[in-house]
Formats: structure tokens, sequence, C-alpha cells
């Protein structure tokens, strides 16, 4: 399984595969240029999120900085995704890999830095 990312446990950081799995030997600073993932509490949300970054286009990958878990009482698989351009992605886990390919044509056509909302539809709003 390809690396997605970088999951951050106690000062250390380790290496997460697209099917959710960590490398049980932590470096002390990340390695490349993949995205950090934080705040995910269990192992299936964690899973789910590396598979939907794993089926991402490589150019998409690279735009992403960090992935948080960022849970609702209305939906428990909800993200925000801190993008290397300084724009955010509002996402859900579920569809995450099917609307990202929108993000480079939307945030291209933002006139500022802002926020991307994919979680219902797709739209966009200013900080």
């Amino acid at each position: 399984y390809s690396t997605v990312g970088y999951l951050q446990k106690n000062g250390k950081y380790y290496k997460v595969a697209s099917n959710g799995s960590t490398l049980y030997v932590g470096t002390n600073s990340p390695n490349n240029n993949y995205p950090l993932f934080f705040n995910f509490k269990n192992q299936s949300s964690l899973t789910k999120a590396a598979d939907q970054i794993g089926k991402l286009p490589e150019s998409i990958k690279q735009l992403i900085s960090e992935v948080h878990a960022t849970p609702s009482k209305v939906d428990s698989g909800k993200l925000k995704l801190v993008m290397n351009d300084g724009n955010e992605v509002i996402a859900t886990l579920n569809t995450l890999a099917s609307k990202m390919i929108y993000y480079p044509s939307m945030s291209k056509a933002m006139p500022k830095k802002g926020i991307i909302d994919l979680e219902v539809g797709a739209y966009s709003y200013p900080y």
C-alpha cells in the first residue's frame, strides 16, 4: 500500500498507508510532501480517510497539507482539509475522493482565499 500521509502521536510522526494502517516506528519529522492527519479518534475513520486520499490523483494529493477529523452530531465523517495554497476544504469521508476532483477549478475561480464546502454540494466563500 502506498503512503498517503503521516499521523502525529506522542510527538512522533507515523506513516499512514492507503489501507489506513500505520507504521509502528515513528520519526521526529515527516518526510516528503504528504499531508498530516489530526484528531482521528478511531481506526475506522482513519482507514476511510486514508482510502479516500489514496484514490485522489497525485496532482490533488500534493495540494493537501493537513487532514483534520472534525466530526459533528450531523456528520460523524466530517473533515477539514488545509490546503497548501491557503484555502480550506470542508468535506465528508464518504465522498471526499469523488468531490475533491473539483478543487483545482474551484480554487482558481475564487477571487480571495477562503473555504470550499464539498459536504453536500460544492460551493465556496471567502474567509
